[in-house]
């Protein structure tokens, strides 16, 4: 069964001409189909039932807060160029050019990995990680507020959300018994196997999308950056 441990992990348009290489712009891409990425991509209108299931994963805090981001982007040069504000360091074209190509990456990747595991295990990405981070822990047991805390939800989406682990006889609940003020939760035998069930086609997906298309120095690099970023976000009232 060790063979999933470790994987909870996730048009054209009119434009304004370029400013030069180097020249600081503020957040002014236009509104088109690759900047309000959540929105339309290019060519998704002969796809509407596919739009229909993106449209859903605005439910994932990741999706949530990336398409809060992109709106932002798509904020018009007039409604900030009025502020007018010295102090504020906007972005020069390369750097929104990387920060919209990283806030593509916050938007999409968790929602393929999202399809995968709904396609091939019935299973959504938080779901798998709640069983993922269950099997990993002491007795395959964590208090609910642990486990809120490490998957980033709250107390009441994660008690709706292990409902359904529970009615599928995935997970099971009881009350702490050094505690009794905590709940706990437990992964079943049948939430382990499912959970081994779906990780070698979610690993080969992880593996498709990120693993396999960089040089292990590359994923080094991305590991080191990515743990810098995470360093600078204050997670402590997540849940």
């Amino acid at each position: 069964m060790g063979s999933h441990r470790g994987f909870h992990v996730p048009g054209p348009c009119s434009r304004s001409p370029p400013p030069s290489r180097g020249e600081s712009v503020s957040f002014r891409p236009p509104v088109c189909a690759d900047t309000i990425i959540v929105a339309t991509p290019t060519g998704s209108e002969a796809r509407s039932g596919d739009d229909e299931r993106k449209r859903e994963m605005s439910s994932e805090s990741l999706f949530s807060s990336a398409l809060s981001l992109v709106m932002f982007v798509g904020m018009s040069s007039p409604e900030i160029s009025q502020a007018e504000d010295p102090a504020v360091r906007w972005l020069t074209a390369e750097q929104l050019s990387s920060w919209l190509s990283f806030v593509r990456v916050l938007t999409w990747l968790p929602w393929s990995i999202d399809q995968q595991l709904q396609r091939d295990s019935k299973l959504r990405m938080v779901e798998y990680q709640v069983l993922a981070m269950l099997s990993e822990s002491p007795a395959r047991t964590m208090r609910m507020s642990a486990l809120a805390e490490v998957t980033n939800a709250s107390l009441s989406r994660l008690s709706h959300l292990v409902d359904r682990l529970e009615n599928s006889g995935l997970v099971r609940r009881e009350p702490d018994r050094t505690d009794g003020r905590f709940t706990n939760a437990i992964l079943t035998d049948q939430g382990l196997k499912r959970l081994a069930d779906a990780a070698p086609a979610h690993v080969e997906h992880i593996r498709s999308l990120v693993i396999d298309v960089l040089t292990p120095e590359q994923l080094r690099r991305l590991g080191r950056d990515a743990a810098r970023i995470m360093s600078r976000i204050d997670t402590s009232g997540a849940a």
